[in-house]
């Protein structure tokens, strides 16, 4: 790996250990999530949440893997301590969000807290305690490949992925 960004100035994997919530797992090509959903530390194995679209019927968007972390909105509802809290904050601020990468490397915009492609924001503004979701206080990726996700095809110049058939059932998905 070559990394081009300083190191600690993106998320560190000892950061994401360190959050107060984590979802980690698999989508089948069916869209079933299979995984583990931490909250404070209690993980929740075999966690389980179906795709109610699939109707049996497999996806073109393909299987995907998706590790994400979520801080408190609040230091007093978190684990971190007040020092972490703040540091973490204002990180996630900056540059908190869902980014997606193909074969290891970033699809652009995905992440960028301009770029809402799930509506986490959006529904945010609908109501903030039904909504929990903040692009402020998660970091994660989604990790996808060429070879079991060829119909999620990027634009040319780096403008995200064609919106066809395949990316709005990922859309869908994750939503």
């Amino acid at each position: 790996v070559d990394n081009i960004i300083e190191p600690g100035r993106f998320f560190t994997p000892a950061e994401f250990d360190e959050a107060d919530h984590h979802i980690e797992g698999d989508f089948d090509e069916f869209g079933q999530f299979r995984g583990t959903v931490t909250v404070y530390g209690e993980p929740t194995t075999g966690h389980v949440v179906n795709w109610s679209a699939a109707g049996g019927v497999s996806t073109d968007c393909g299987p995907f893997r998706i590790s994400l972390a979520i801080v408190q909105g609040t230091n007093a509802e978190s684990t971190l301590p007040a020092d972490e809290w703040v540091r973490i904050t204002r990180k996630m601020n900056r540059i908190g969000g869902l980014y997606i990468y193909k074969d290891g490397i970033r699809v652009l915009p995905y992440g960028n807290p301009d770029y809402d492609f799930v509506d986490i924001e959006l529904n945010r503004t609908k109501g903030a305690s039904y909504y929990y979701f903040s692009y402020r206080r998660m970091f994660g990726v989604i990790q996808i490949s060429s070879e079991t996700n060829p119909a999620l095809s990027e634009k040319a110049g780096r403008e995200g992925f064609r919106e066809n058939r395949a990316y709005r059932q990922f859309r869908d998905i994750l939503r």
